[in-house]
């Protein structure tokens, strides 16, 4: 036993060490200019075409040539390294492919280079399904990490069905749908995994409509619904940010996909969660807690989703003033970095990285521009006049009575806290641990992650502040 695990450490390093040769140089080169140019007083339009080609520059500064890896700097997940790649690409595929939709298949990358959209994506498609392609995204297995990105190549696909999909040939259609059948036959993870089976299946359906959806994922996530927009993710508490950027923003998605689904549901829902969650935002940021840190910037999704669904709980103007705010603190506090936002809340903090998270995955955080994108250029989701967020205008206190969760707000100092009413008050002054040398030397031995889950800080606290982010208290 300890000579294999001797051999799979020894297979991680080399695998590491090929992965790190793919990571371009200068790869931080448009940063300070996106700071510049997104926190300036540009017109709204115009900064988020910026940052939307900062995106696309930083795909092809990082993709290979099958187009279906990106190699990112940052710390890996405990998956093989060839999976960290793979995420860095897919993840990136539905930003793409909305990016085509809204600007044209034609993009000026910030290199001056013309970029061609939709031959990208066609080459990604192609070259990841293809056994015979050495760009193969390979066979998922149950519980594996291609069944969640399968749902982003999934997503994609349909975004670009009518530029892309359409033009494919039969064979190259047929190893697509082969894949995401494949992916959707695996057993997955009872929470909110049931997103990516049900998004894969809507999307083989939509491609070819003799192939029905089984619905019992989708059922199974609806029973994880506890009123007031809020669902737990999985049996038993446990809410957090997943509601915004997997839950909200996956349910946009099926609607989209099936408008014939549930859309009494899904449009009642959100609008249930936007009443509560709109007082969430502030100039300062959210009150942080939960998982997956790294995907800050897609807290703002569900906003700009119930806008699209036409509810009216959320003005444009309130969306885009949310968006905004997220964005331009996070890039003013160089949250994106070397073409991606960072492995932490502002700079990188690996003692709150998951260790399922490695170097591409905070493009999740792309969700709420990939939403903003779906919106035209002349939308009051762009032109709007900005509406104040609610802690920008007046004193709040109120409790989401479904998950025992007391909000409050101070117009003064625009501080937003939230409070556990059902977790016991314990004191807030525990540090999180560190990830210190003694973590760093086990995890060169052994290539796997050994950062600290730092659990009691991120999911226990009964209190987050949002001017004391988790980690700066």
């Amino acid at each position: 036993m300890i000579t294999a695990r001797i051999m799979r450490s020894l297979q991680r390093w080399r695998d590491a060490k090929a992965y790190r040769q793919y990571i371009p140089q200068n790869n931080g080169a448009y940063d300070k200019t996106l700071q510049d140019v997104y926190c300036s007083e540009q017109p709204f339009t115009e900064r988020v075409s910026f940052l939307c080609r900062y995106f696309v520059t930083s795909f092809f500064m990082h993709a290979n040539e099958t187009m279906t890896r990106c190699y990112f700097e940052g710390a890996f997940s405990y998956n093989d390294r060839d999976l960290d790649a793979i995420e860095g690409c897919t993840r990136m595929l539905p930003f793409l492919a909305s990016v085509s939709e809204h600007y044209g298949q034609i993009v000026e990358g910030l290199d001056g280079r013309l970029i061609n959209i939709d031959e990208v994506l066609t080459t990604a498609f192609s070259n990841g399904t293809d056994p015979e392609s050495n760009g193969y995204w390979g066979n998922t297995v149950d519980y594996g990490q291609l069944i969640c990105e399968a749902a982003d190549v999934a997503l994609a696909i349909w975004i670009s069905r009518k530029s892309v999909w359409d033009r494919l040939e039969p064979k190259q259609r047929s190893n697509i749908l082969q894949w995401l059948d494949t992916a959707s036959r695996s057993q997955i993870v009872d929470n909110n995994w049931h997103l990516f089976r049900f998004t894969i299946l809507v999307v083989i359906e939509a491609l070819d409509p003799d192939r029905k959806a089984d619905t019992s994922s989708y059922e199974r996530i609806k029973s994880f619904y506890v009123g007031d927009g809020w669902f737990t993710d999985g049996e038993g508490q446990h809410f957090d940010y997943y509601n915004a950027w997997a839950f909200h923003y996956t349910l946009y998605w099926l609607n989209e996909i099936q408008p014939e689904l549930d859309p009494h549901f899904i449009k009642l829902s959100s609008k249930k969660f936007c009443k509560g969650y709109k007082h969430f935002f502030s100039p300062l940021g959210v009150p942080f807690f939960g998982r997956s840190l790294c995907y800050r910037t897609a807290a703002p999704a569900p906003l700009v989703a119930s806008v699209l669904l036409n509810n009216d709980e959320i003005s444009p103007g309130l969306a885009k003033r949310a968006f905004d705010q997220i964005w331009r603190l996070f890039i003013d506090k160089k949250g994106i970095k070397s073409g991606l936002p960072t492995q932490g809340y502002f700079g990188s903090d690996l003692r709150f990285l998951d260790e399922y998270s490695g170097t591409g995955s905070s493009l999740w955080g792309l969700r709420s521009l990939i939403l903003l994108l779906r919106a035209d250029h002349d939308s009051e989701l762009f032109l709007a006049k900005d509406e104040k967020l609610p802690v920008e205008r007046f004193d709040f206190e109120f409790s989401i009575d479904s998950i025992q969760l007391q909000l409050s707000g101070d117009y003064e100092s625009h501080d937003i806290t939230a409070t556990w009413i059902f977790r016991d008050r314990v004191p807030l002054s525990k540090s999180p641990d560190n990830y210190g040398i003694a973590e760093r030397i086990k995890e060169i031995l052994s290539q796997r992650p050994q950062r600290p889950k730092n659990e009691y800080v991120k999911n226990k606290l009964y209190k987050y502040i949002c001017s004391k982010p988790i980690g700066f208290s």
